[in-house]
């Protein structure tokens, strides 16, 4: 819908996503279902991270970032707040849009807040706030080598025997 109506999608990101009379809380987190469930579910949190960097890179200027830069900002930071020990996998309670909350390393989940922390670097370095571009970096970083260490499976076969482009 954003590649169509991309007007659409920012007036959505900024009347309910970024609203605090709808689903923005103060801490960053964006409930769910707006006003109706403000349930903070870290699928639906990355995904409207992802799709403001979407709406921004679709928009001839920078009016957009500039006037949700703050909230965007937050809901980042909200994720972080999740990744107890900033090593780019979430800890705790994961709450998701499948209304429940998993436990553990969920690749799932620890891929779009992995996802999420890549498009909020290159937001902060677009607005000049290079300390958060630096952390999102680092902890994007170290999260990628994390995620492979952590969740890749050989056994399961999820990447290839080998990466010389024999099988």
């Amino acid at each position: 819908m954003g590649r169509l109506f991309p007007e659409l999608e920012k007036l959505l990101r900024e009347k309910v996503d970024f609203n605090p009379q709808a689903g923005f809380s103060r801490d960053g987190g964006i409930g769910m279902r707006a006003e109706f469930d403000r349930t903070v579910a870290v699928d639906g949190q990355a995904g409207c991270i992802l799709r403001a960097y979407r709406d921004h890179q679709m928009s001839a200027d920078m009016t957009f970032l500039n006037r949700n830069w703050p909230s965007i900002r937050k809901a980042i930071r909200y994720l972080i707040d999740q990744d107890y020990n900033e090593d780019g996998i979430l800890d705790g309670a994961q709450h998701n849009t499948l209304d429940a909350a998993w436990y553990g390393h969920i690749p799932w989940l620890s891929s779009l807040y992995l996802a999420a922390l890549h498009a909020g670097e290159a937001m902060a370095k677009e607005m000049n706030d290079d300390a958060f571009a630096a952390q999102c970096r680092a902890i994007h970083v170290r999260g990628a080598a994390n995620f492979v260490k952590a969740m890749w499976k050989p056994e399961y076969g999820l990447f290839p025997v080998s990466r010389n482009g024999t099988g």
